[in-house]
C-alpha cells in the first residue's frame, strides 16, 4: 500500500455533496498515527499528514494547480464517478482515473 512520508507532497481537495473545491498541495512535515478513538480515524488510512509552514516556504510541488488542471480534474472526477473517488481509501489512485485525468488536462 503506498503511503506518504516526511518530505512528500500530497494533493488534496474538499468534496461536499457533488462539489469539489479547495484543490491544494500539502507538504508532509510529519505523519501522525491516529488513535482508534479519534473521530477522523479510518481503518484504511490510520495516519494523517501535517504541514507546519505556509506552502510558499517549501520547494515547489510537481506541477501547478492552474485553472486548466482544476477544470480537467473536476471533469475527470465527474466522468469517473464522484462516489468511486470518495471510496478510495488506500492512497493509490486508480489507473483508469489517472488516464481520464491526463486526457482532460492535455
Amino acid at each position: 500500500m503506498p503511503s506518504l512520508g516526511k518530505g512528500d507532497w500530497a494533493f488534496t481537495c474538499r468534496i461536499v455533496g457533488k462539489n469539489i473545491s479547495r484543490l491544494e498541495w500539502m507538504f508532509v512535515d510529519y505523519v501522525l498515527r491516529l488513535s482508534r478513538s479519534d473521530r477522523s480515524y479510518d481503518k484504511g488510512v490510520p495516519c494523517e499528514g501535517v504541514q507546519v509552514w505556509p506552502t510558499r516556504r517549501y520547494p515547489p510541488p510537481m506541477f501547478r494547480l492552474d485553472a486548466s488542471f482544476v477544470a480537467g480534474f473536476k471533469q475527470a472526477v465527474k466522468d469517473y464517478g464522484l462516489d468511486r473517488i470518495e471510496g478510495i481509501r488506500t492512497g493509490r489512485v486508480p489507473t483508469r482515473f489517472l488516464t481520464m485525468l491526463a486526457e482532460q488536462c492535455m
